[in-house]
């Protein structure tokens, strides 16, 4: 293991045990479900610890990577905003294994 993928599995563990934020559940970031955003790039991180993803998950990864980037400065709520940090962290790092043009 990398030391990529130790941080990598670490930030997971600590995903896995943290509690989706209250003040952002039936809210929309960036146009976008909050919860589903959440469970979106969650599953791809997912399929990425335990395979590799495909070019279809790693464009659907950019893109709520996307939806991310464009969300967090506007959310008020502290430990959203810091879930949501942890959440992009993840899916930077996960889209990083997949530099664009590569073949999956």
């Amino acid at each position: 293991m990398t030391h990529a993928d130790d941080e990598l599995a670490r930030l997971w563990e600590a995903y896995r045990k943290a509690p989706f934020p209250d003040a952002l559940r039936r809210t929309r970031l960036a146009g976008k479900d909050a919860a589903l955003l959440d469970f979106e790039i969650a599953g791809l991180v997912w399929v990425d610890i335990h395979k590799e993803l495909d070019g279809r998950q790693v464009a659907a990864l950019r893109e709520s990577l996307a939806v991310v980037d464009e969300a967090l400065p506007l959310i008020e709520d502290e430990y959203g905003a810091s879930y949501f940090t942890d959440l992009r962290t993840m899916a930077a790092m996960v889209a990083e294994r997949h530099p664009p043009g590569q073949a999956s």
